[in-house]
């Protein structure tokens, strides 16, 4: 559990100091009072990085960085950040540096933002980012096949935006090796996220049936081109050659979510929408806690209570009643009683 978050230079903060004394915690106040902010630094606290920019653009202005520190049960977690004289990182676990790729899953994060609420209709990169950021968090497997993948991706585009603009001899013996060596972390991202889905659909359909209150038949269906990977670049050769890019592989694949065999974006209103949406995040929630010793993960919301009904805000307060939440919000509802620690930004009482 986060107990304590200390800023220094980050955003419109100069410095600052919470105390998270609560298992719930509302932040509270009109729009460009600093709410998103405070959300942003756990969660960069959490995983290295923004949900919204780089670094560079976090650093309040006029500084030459920016610091947090978060404070969990049991460790200490800090990010430094400066660029000047130099652009420089570091992530601090109990003061000693490790990697970014450390960093993730010691104390997962599950974001919740306005822009979700299209994850299940909007574009196939945020389902990859959604499915990207479960895994991330949750397998180092996956992470290295990731870091793998990408490094070689960059290689092979650059080698042919270059032959685009100036053929290059030997082309296909260079693209052959590359192939080669894509083809085995593509082959473990495509089995981990086959693999997550199998195991997502039943969870979904039972958040789905219980935030409805009804039965409603909901499939998974995931678009994948990377199985048999080598064959399908080669396929892809031409193609690729002529446009400078790899057309196949992870980065374009996409899943989608169907109701009553049908696509979401066809059938679904606006809360029925809103409710997979509710349930893939309770779904990501419990992925991340499916095995006993695994850590709970920190739920940040993001100003999304005012895009839901009093049902479904009432319906989240109760199934998180043991998951650490952070809410922004610019009017909570009273009525709902919730027990929660309150920061009210209105009169920054910080």
């Amino acid at each position: 559990m986060l107990k304590h978050l200390r800023l220094a230079q980050f955003r419109s903060y100069d410095q600052l100091s919470l105390e998270l004394s609560e298992r719930v915690m509302v932040i509270l106040g009109p729009n460009a009072t600093g709410k998103t902010n405070i959300l942003e630094a756990m969660y960069i606290a959490a995983t290295g990085q923004s949900f919204r920019a780089d670094d560079g653009a976090v650093v309040q202005d006029g500084k030459g960085g920016y610091r947090i520190d978060a404070e969990y049960d049991e460790e200490k977690l800090s990010i430094t950040y400066r660029q000047v004289p130099a652009k420089q990182k570091k992530l601090l676990r109990n003061e000693v540096a490790i990697s970014r790729q450390t960093l993730l899953g010691l104390h997962p994060v599950v974001l919740f933002e306005p822009g979700d609420l299209n994850l299940a209709v909007g574009a196939p990169a945020m389902r990859r980012r959604y499915i990207d950021f479960v895994l991330a968090q949750t397998s180092p497997i996956y992470r290295r096949a990731m870091i793998l993948y990408r490094r070689l991706l960059r290689q092979r585009n650059a080698l042919l935006w270059r032959n685009k603009r100036t053929s290059l001899l030997r082309l296909d013996d260079q693209l052959f090796i590359l192939d080669t060596q894509l083809s085995a972390p593509t082959e473990t991202i495509f089995q981990e996220r086959k693999d997550f889905l199998d195991w997502l659909l039943p969870v979904l359909q039972q958040r789905v049936a219980y935030i409805a209150d009804t039965e409603i038949e909901i499939d998974l269906d995931y678009l994948e081109r990377s199985s048999n990977y080598l064959d399908r670049l080669k396929e892809a050769r031409e193609r690729d050659v002529v446009l400078g890019t790899t057309t196949v592989g992870p980065h374009r694949e996409d899943w989608r979510v169907l109701q009553e065999k049908k696509l979401l974006q066809v059938t679904a209103s606006r809360g029925e929408n809103r409710t997979i949406m509710i349930a893939l995040k309770l779904a990501e929630i419990d992925y991340m806690r499916r095995d006993n010793d695994a850590p709970t993960p920190l739920l940040l919301m993001d100003d999304v209570f005012s895009e839901l009904d009093e049902s479904r805000r009432r319906l989240l307060i109760e199934v998180l009643e043991d998951v650490q939440t952070i809410i922004t919000t610019t009017d909570i509802d009273r009525r709902l009683d919730l027990p929660a620690q309150t920061l009210d930004l209105t009169r920054r009482e910080v």
